[in-house]
């Protein structure tokens, strides 16, 4: 079976939102695996002494128990325009090591820096990221995406976040919107309007 994986913010040697990761390694194990499987982050992860202060992706790959740890340093990549793709009948609702198919779609970007998943009509999320849309008075993300990002349910859990469905036919009705995810924070990248 397919390992999965988590992506942890590391930054000036501190991790970030690990409650978040624990929560979802505990969904996911026992769907894949039932009750035998448990990993515990905070017990078994550590910070090498060559990881400096700067910004560092932690990325941890396991199944029945961690298989892999690698710290690697961090750069984002300006995401500024989205190409809008069917997706089918694509599932990722668990984080695999095994993204070919999201790999595949991402290949259609064409000029764009990312693709935007719509399934049934509705908006779900962004090759790496989820998507967060503002109609002038709220933050607003979809409510069906394709992976339920650490720092979305952060966000939502903290009130800064609606989940609502974001129509397709409907996205002239947001002003702009911001991509998240463990490594991205909501303040970080700035707001692009939605006409990219």
């Amino acid at each position: 079976m397919c390992r999965l994986f988590e992506s942890i913010k590391v930054e000036n040697r501190h991790f970030y939102n690990l409650h978040y990761h624990q929560l979802r390694i505990n969904r996911s194990l026992p769907f894949l695996y039932g009750g035998e499987a448990k990993i515990a982050l905070a017990e078994e992860l550590e910070i090498p002494e060559n990881i400096g202060d700067g910004l560092y992706k932690c990325r941890v790959e396991y199944d029945t128990r961690i298989r892999k740890v690698e710290f690697l340093p961090y750069i984002p990549k300006p995401i500024r325009t989205l190409k809008l793709v069917r997706a089918g009948s694509l599932e990722y609702s668990l984080k695999f090591t095994d993204r070919n198919a999201i790999a595949m779609y991402f290949e259609k970007r064409g000029r764009c820096d990312d693709v935007l998943f719509v399934k049934h009509g509705l908006i779900t999320d962004t090759s790496y990221c989820n998507i967060v849309f503002y109609d002038g008075e709220k933050w607003i993300t979809p409510k069906r995406p394709l992976l339920k990002g650490t720092k979305r349910q952060q966000l939502l859990d903290a009130g800064k976040l609606i989940a609502e469905d974001v129509h397709v036919n409907h996205l002239q009705h947001y002003q702009t919107f911001r991509l998240i995810n463990a490594m991205l924070d909501f303040e970080e990248g700035g707001a692009q309007p939605v006409s990219n």
